[in-house]
C-alpha cells in the first residue's frame, strides 16, 4: 500500500447513530378572520443513520450520514397524529472547538417515503397528497465526544420547503383556512464510530 493511501484512509471515520427526535411542524396558516387556529404539538420519533466523517484538518471535518428518520406532529384540535417516514442525508461541516466539543452546520436532504394520518379510530395514507417529497432543511449540530469511539450529538433542523398543504372548512362547508407544513425538530443521538 502506498503512503498516500494510508494517509487518505486515516482521515475517514465510520460508524452508526441511533437517535430520539422531538419532531414538530412549522405551519404557515392563511385563514379567514375570526377562525380558530389549529396548532400542532411535538411527538417523539426515532432515527438511524450510517455516520461518516472525513477530516480536512485536525479541527475541521465534513460529515455525511445517510439513514432513515421518522418525523411528525399531533394536531391538537382533533388528536390526530401525522407521521412521515424519510430517507435522510444530513451533510455538514464540523469544527472541533476543544478536544471534546465540536459544532457543525449544514443542510439535510430528505425524501419522504410515506406520510400517514392516524387517530384511535382510523388511519389514512396521505403520501399521494404531499406537495413535495424532496425536502431540504438547515441543520446545526453540537457533538460531545465521550470516548474515542462514542459521542452524543444534539441536532436542530428546520425545514426550508413545505411538504404538505391542506384546507379546513367550517360546518357549513365554507372555507376556513389553508395550512402549509414544514418539518422541524431536535434530535439527540448516540454515535458509535471508529
Amino acid at each position: 500500500m502506498s503512503p498516500y493511501n494510508s494517509i487518505s484512509q486515516s482521515k475517514w471515520s465510520h460508524g452508526f447513530s441511533v437517535g430520539l427526535v422531538l419532531s414538530d411542524f412549522v405551519e404557515n396558516q392563511q385563514s379567514v378572520n375570526g377562525s380558530d387556529r389549529y396548532t400542532f404539538e411535538p411527538l417523539f420519533k426515532s432515527s438511524f443513520e450510517i455516520w461518516n466523517q472525513y477530516r480536512l484538518s485536525d479541527r475541521l471535518s465534513v460529515n455525511l450520514s445517510p439513514g432513515f428518520g421518522w418525523k411528525g406532529a399531533r394536531l391538537n384540535a382533533e388528536q390526530v397524529d401525522y407521521e412521515g417516514v424519510y430517507f435522510v442525508l444530513p451533510s455538514y461541516v464540523e469544527v472541533q472547538l476543544i478536544d471534546y466539543v465540536a459544532l457543525g452546520a449544514g443542510v439535510e436532504y430528505s425524501y419522504l417515503i410515506s406520510l400517514g394520518e392516524s387517530s384511535d379510530l382510523e388511519a389514512y395514507n396521505l403520501t399521494s397528497q404531499v406537495s413535495s417529497r424532496h425536502l431540504l432543511a438547515s441543520i446545526a449540530n453540537l457533538r460531545i465526544i465521550l470516548t474515542r469511539n462514542v459521542s452524543i450529538n444534539v441536532e436542530y433542523n428546520y425545514g426550508l420547503n413545505e411538504f404538505f398543504q391542506f384546507s379546513r372548512f367550517n360546518t357549513m362547508g365554507g372555507f376556513r383556512e389553508n395550512i402549509n407544513l414544514k418539518n422541524k425538530g431536535v434530535q439527540i443521538s448516540f454515535t458509535f464510530h471508529t
